[in-house]
């Protein structure tokens, strides 16, 4: 068995790129017949003014999970993954009742290094993803794992010498494999439109390219009311638990992250739908895109998004050389659980 461990909503609590690539991961390793728990909590591990609009129990109702109830502690079978989510205050307790000795466990993010701890303690194997190059992200190479998945070489740079990390893209579980022709798309999507994300480029862009309609999907955080003013070619839309039907309508989307961004799921989802992305030069966003489709300056992202917007023979060009170069991604994306040894490990445990 192997057993899922963080201080994060268990699945399906659908809130950033971290969240939704845990709870795939837990997911493909249920489907091929082993047995899978993930414990999280309910309580968020920090503490912030901002608030989402899609809580957890939105996503349990969208994913029309039933739950037993006792004594705080919800029990529930989500795609054959057995989750438990506590209080913040219960997470070590519950973990060190669920595994024995021998067991596998995974873990990340906030209060990983503890949770590793008593894994340790149990002589168990611990495997762990470097979801960011944040502080927190990078906690999970000090964890002494067996397996260490990152999602971008350019993560994989940043961890010290001595520690060896095995690439393993974000895991995509719902390719399109007959993506929305071009006549059917329209427009331009921008996720999570915050700061670091690179809202003010978003903004800008939209600003000047008037007569092209942008949506702007909630991620993080509601910032709708709180935020610049929105030019009247921007839609904005709250958090949802899927994009799919959004990518699957836009024409391309944008990603101007400010910040290094270790590998945002965004462009490998946009990507798996057929729908074409442009990204800003930073973190591991080169990785999935052509150096035509990494725009430096603002004059460059309104000269692409408008190209793109508006050329048929262009956008298929873009089209098909991103579906080709990330091929291996779209075909075989949870490759590395096998030829890492992590599934034989978990069927003989």
């Amino acid at each position: 068995m192997i057993t899922f461990c963080w201080r994060r909503y268990p699945p399906p609590g659908l809130l950033g790129g971290a969240e939704r690539t845990e709870a795939n991961i837990a997911q493909f390793i249920a489907a091929q017949g082993l047995a899978v728990q993930f414990i999280g909590s309910y309580e968020l591990p920090w503490i912030t003014e901002r608030q989402s609009s899609f809580t957890f129990s939105d996503a349990l109702q969208w994913s029309d999970v039933s739950t037993n109830c006792r004594d705080g502690r919800l029990e529930y079978n989500w795609k054959g993954v057995n989750c438990i989510a506590v209080p913040q205050s219960d997470i070590l307790d519950v973990f060190d009742r669920s595994i024995s000795h021998g067991d596998i466990v995974w873990t990340s993010q906030e209060g990983c290094p503890e949770i590793a701890y008593a894994a340790h303690r149990k002589r168990a194997s611990v495997a762990t993803y470097i979801h960011s190059v944040s502080p927190t992200g990078l906690l999970s190479g000090n964890l002494n794992a067996k397996w260490l998945y990152a999602p971008s070489r350019f993560v994989q740079s940043r961890l010290r010498n001595d520690v060896s990390s095995i690439l393993f893209r974000p895991p995509i579980d719902r390719v399109a494999t007959n993506p929305s022709p071009l006549a059917e798309r329209k427009g331009v999507l921008f996720v999570n439109p915050i700061a670091q994300k690179g809202l003010a480029t978003a903004l800008a862009v939209a600003d000047v390219l008037s007569d092209i309609p942008f949506t702007f999907v909630e991620g993080w955080w509601h910032v709708r009311d709180n935020e610049r003013r929105y030019p009247d070619n921007v839609t904005y839309v709250t958090q949802m638990p899927s994009l799919d039907m959004m990518y699957d309508a836009a024409r391309l989307v944008i990603v101007p992250s400010v910040v290094e961004d270790a590998s945002p799921r965004v462009i490998p989802e946009a990507i798996s739908r057929g729908c074409v992305a442009i990204g800003a030069p930073v973190g591991g966003i080169p990785e999935y895109i052509r150096q035509s489709e990494i725009p430096s300056s603002l004059r460059e992202w309104s000269e692409r998004t408008s190209t793109l917007s508006s050329s048929d023979s262009e956008w298929l060009l873009v089209n098909v050389e991103q579906r080709a170069d990330n091929l291996e991604m779209l075909t075989r994306p949870y490759e590395p659980l096998s030829t890492s040894g992590l599934l034989d490990a978990i069927g003989r445990g």
